[in-house]
């Protein structure tokens, strides 16, 4: 099945909303955030609407086939803005294990040659591995890790560069 990555429109803005719903259910594992009295995952929406009319920010939506199998957040880090950093990266659970995540993965960095940052919560062993293995098979052993504060969390700050010449 073709795996493809979109480029998220204004118009798709209540799919990524509605997404946004699992991937806080997702990651609620490693943070222990519940649902509100409403039985829904609160989040800033208004962080969302910056991927729309931003020019440092871009929203992409993953599919498989004709389903939509995830989102990725893609900004310039905002504390050093020469470096693409991945905000948020999901993969619905039915598509992960079948390369959904490393297709768009690699695809992101064709379409954002540069440098990157990819953060991931420290207690997100899964995330970390996924992370490494894909940035190991993009540049090699060409990255650097280490553990850094982000906005009061610790984080494992992965940073490389990549060409696509």
């Amino acid at each position: 099945m073709k795996i493809d990555l979109r480029v998220s429109t204004k118009e798709d803005s209540g799919v990524l909303r509605n997404l946004f719903q699992y991937y806080i259910y997702d990651m609620s594992k490693i943070t222990g955030k519940g649902v509100s009295k409403s039985g829904e995952f609160s989040f800033n929406q208004a962080g969302l609407d910056k991927y729309w009319g931003n020019t440092d920010h871009w929203a992409y939506l993953i599919y498989m086939g004709e389903d939509i199998a995830g989102f990725c957040l893609v900004r310039k880090y905002p504390k050093e803005m020469e470096v693409y950093d991945i905000e948020q990266f999901f993969i619905l659970n039915a598509f992960k294990s079948a390369g959904v995540g490393t297709y768009a993965y690699n695809k992101l960095m064709l379409n954002h040659p540069g440098k990157w940052l990819i953060r991931v919560l420290k207690e997100n062993a899964g995330a970390l591995r996924f992370w490494l293995h894909v940035v190991r098979g993009q540049v090699g052993g060409e990255y650097i890790t280490a553990l850094e504060l982000d906005d009061d969390l610790e984080m494992h700050f992965i940073r490389y560069e990549f060409s696509n010449i």
